[in-house]
């Protein structure tokens, strides 16, 4: 059980960021960007150090990795600045512990309930395929297919 006490501590400390004052939450909005940054850095690295340990071969080669990963970056940078850009524009910002204080639902929140996300595993998955790399590729599908085909979609009542 001290892993759940541990996980509840954490949850309570972000709900009392969130819910804290508005320099609070500024304060820690840099600190909470860099962990989620060290996070995805840590996954392409984890998934290259794979690849080699388990002797897996560049799935695509070079000229045609170049080709079929720039829209998966390109289309990956434009959803999530365009997700950002919504955020900034309602005075929040990506980061959970500061979020908008008004919800979004227009742009691409009005066909998806986390853009944001798809756009970054876009980026992680056009990363993939551009070095070759099968574990970032295919762990980022997987990825993609739990964050969203695995959610039921809610249902708002009014």
């Amino acid at each position: 059980m001290p892993m759940k006490a541990f996980r509840e501590q954490i949850v309570n400390f972000i709900y009392k960021v969130v819910t804290g004052t508005k320099r609070m939450r500024l304060l820690l909005t840099p600190l909470f960007a860099s962990i989620f940054f060290c996070i995805i850095l840590l996954l392409i690295v984890t998934s290259f150090y794979l690849d080699r340990f388990f002797g897996l071969p560049e799935f695509i080669s070079e000229p045609f990795g170049i080709v079929i990963s720039l829209p998966f970056l390109i289309i990956g940078v434009l959803l999530w600045l365009w997700c950002a850009g919504k955020f900034f524009k309602t005075k929040g910002t990506p980061v959970p512990i500061n979020p908008p204080p008004k919800l979004v639902t227009d742009g691409p929140y009005a066909y998806s309930r986390n853009p944001m996300m798809t756009g970054l595993f876009m980026i992680i998955a056009g990363i993939g395929i551009l070095f070759g790399s099968i574990t970032l590729t295919f762990m980022t599908c997987g990825q993609i297919y739990s964050a969203h085909l695995g959610n039921a979609p809610y249902k708002i009542r009014s």
